[in-house]
This record gives structure tokens, C-alpha cells and sequence, in this order.
């Protein structure tokens, strides 16, 4: 083989090399909630929508809850904040690593409890 050819090679090779590098992709997985892993509170039917944020660690467990959007009902909000601590969450992955993120979920009653 020619020298010059196996620089061109070389060269060509490392230019998709570099590109390859300047275009990596940062793949995102949002934090969730695992479904049937929460005890769901008996409220009275037809109670008002409850809203609350509360931080997924790296570990999956909940931190920093707070109501923010009040059913105008105290019980109800704190049966809202304890309903949340009995759920299993799985953390935001970013690029492979577990990160903590922010969540907010919206609450309402039917004949069932549902998350929105």
C-alpha cells in the first residue's frame, strides 16, 4: 500500500472520529412513577383537584413535597402528602446517571383517584 493512502485513511478516519465525539447524543429518561406502588386514599367522592410538586432524588425517594394548588380541605391535602410518600418513583436518567428532578402532579377524585 501507498503511504499516501494509508495517511488519507488515517486522516479519514480520524475526522469520524471527532465528529462522531462533537455529536454525542444525551439520551433523557424522565422520572416516573412505578404503577402499583401507591395506596390510594379514601376521600369523600367528588372532592376538589389537589395539586402538588415534590423533588425524585437519585435514589427514587421523594423529597421537598408541598401542595401547590390547595383543595381548599387541610385532610385532604394531608391525605394528598401522604398518598405521595407511599409511591415508588424511578429517577430522571441523563446520559446513563440517576439525576434529581422536579415533579408536580394533579390529583383528582371520581369514584377512583386519578393522576394526571
Amino acid at each position: 500500500m501507498d503511504k499516501k493512502y494509508i495517511q488519507f485513511i488515517f486522516i479519514a478516519l480520524l475526522v469520524l472520529l471527532l465528529a462522531a465525539c462533537k455529536e454525542k447524543k444525551i439520551y433523557i429518561d424522565e422520572a416516573k412513577e412505578i404503577i402499583g406502588t401507591c395506596v390510594i386514599p379514601k376521600v369523600p367522592y367528588g372532592a376538589p383537584i389537589v395539586k402538588v410538586k415534590f423533588t425524585i432524588s437519585e435514589n427514587g425517594v421523594i423529597k421537598n413535597k408541598y401542595i401547590s394548588h390547595t383543595s381548599g380541605y387541610k385532610n385532604i391535602d394531608a391525605l394528598v402528602l401522604e398518598y405521595i410518600e407511599t409511591c415508588e418513583y424511578s429517577p430522571e436518567i441523563s446520559d446513563g446517571i440517576p439525576q434529581a428532578s422536579w415533579m408536580e402532579r394533579t390529583y383528582t377524585w371520581t369514584s377512583n383517584l386519578t393522576n394526571q
